[in-house]
């Protein structure tokens, strides 16, 4: 399957993976072939992208479309159901949650030699909610190569997927602003972190791993983050791991004040600044599980042909599995360019 621009969707194409509106109905199935009017409406959507069906259909996520659907759905339920009523959780959707959490842990721990991938697309609506799914999948894959026990990583996961809940108290105009902050409005909203921990710890329903990580996930390594400036070590480890996985995330998918990084552009940034605001350790680990270049992304080779990236080597991200695109964008050969080293990516 190939990851493709909505602006260059045509009439035929079969669609691979489903899109979803913001109450998580289905709008666009698998198997649906495109037409004029479909295409239009895609275009009215807040997607970007879509998964079309080749003869390759090989993509391998470590989390199902199924569970990250529920698991979006429960977050959102959770946040919104909070957001109304200001005073306290309820606490059935909080048993709910942890359920889920609970399952994405143990999906995770059998997908663990999966790398990081994070093209699964975005609804605009619910921006905030898929931003908590992948923060908290990344940090669960960080985890689980850093041997962490299953406890612990539900510990981090309900620490990930609750990490920014105190936003429900930040106007959601503030929070959707698509021009520079000033330094007041970045003082209100870097409030979040403090009010995330309160939340938190106000259910009862979550241990101090769970709810300490919320406040301090924007603090960095250098001393120079927020709310208190701490560093090193003395920052919680949850916190170290969920900082890596919320600017990775932030940086892919975009947000409403800044734009959305290509893969390399991201890695690039975390290995000019990494060692001042990110734990080095983890760091590494981090680096050892995200590819370069995307499944589904569109690269350009040293003998002048374009390809998409089908598969991921594992133990050589920067030489992935390509398919070549022939002229007319029609399927040429597959190239497994761990085997062919006479063929570089150089876009």
């Amino acid at each position: 399957m190939r990851l493709v621009n909505v602006s260059d969707l045509e009439e035929g194409m079969i669609v691979a993976k489903p899109i979803y509106n913001e109450n998580g109905r289905c709008l666009v199935n698998i198997g649906f072939e495109l037409n004029s009017k479909t295409i239009q409406r895609i275009g009215m959507l807040d997607y970007d992208r879509l998964w079309i069906k080749d003869e390759y259909d090989y993509i391998n996520d470590y989390l199902s479309d199924e569970l990250k659907l529920k698991t979006v759905r429960c977050i959102k339920s959770v946040f919104t159901g909070y957001a109304s009523k200001k005073v306290k959780f309820d606490l059935k959707k909080i048993d709910e949650l942890k359920e889920v959490i609970e399952n994405v842990v143990d999906e995770i721990m059998v997908n663990n030699q999966c790398v990081i991938q994070l093209s699964n697309l975005r609804n605009f609506n619910n921006n905030m909610y898929e931003h908590a799914v992948d923060v908290a999948r990344v940090s669960v894959l960080i985890g689980v190569n850093m041997n962490l026990p299953k406890d612990k990583l539900v510990n981090l996961c309900e620490a990930a997927m609750l990490h920014d809940i105190g936003k429900t108290f930040i106007d959601s105009e503030l929070l959707n602003k698509n021009t520079e902050f000033t330094k007041e409005e970045i003082d209100e909203i870097n409030k979040h972190s403090m009010l995330s921990y309160e939340i938190m710890k106000a259910t009862g329903k979550f241990s101090i791993p769970s709810y300490v990580p919320s406040l301090q996930h924007h603090e960095r390594y250098d001393g120079t983050g927020y709310p208190n400036g701490i560093k090193g070590e003395k920052i919680n480890l949850y916190a170290r791991i969920i900082q890596i996985a919320n600017v990775y995330s932030n940086m892919r998918t975009g947000t409403s004040n800044t734009r959305t990084y290509s893969q390399s552009e991201v890695l690039e940034y975390f290995y000019a600044d990494g060692s001042k605001q990110f734990d080095p350790k983890i760091l590494k680990i981090f680096f050892a599980k995200v590819p370069i270049y995307e499944v589904g992304q569109i690269i350009k080779l040293s003998n002048g042909k374009k390809a998409f990236v089908i598969q991921n080597n594992e133990k050589a991200l920067a030489r992935p599995i390509v398919r070549v695109l022939d002229e007319g964008n029609t399927l040429g050969e597959e190239i497994d360019l761990c085997l062919n080293n006479n063929i570089t990516i150089i876009l």
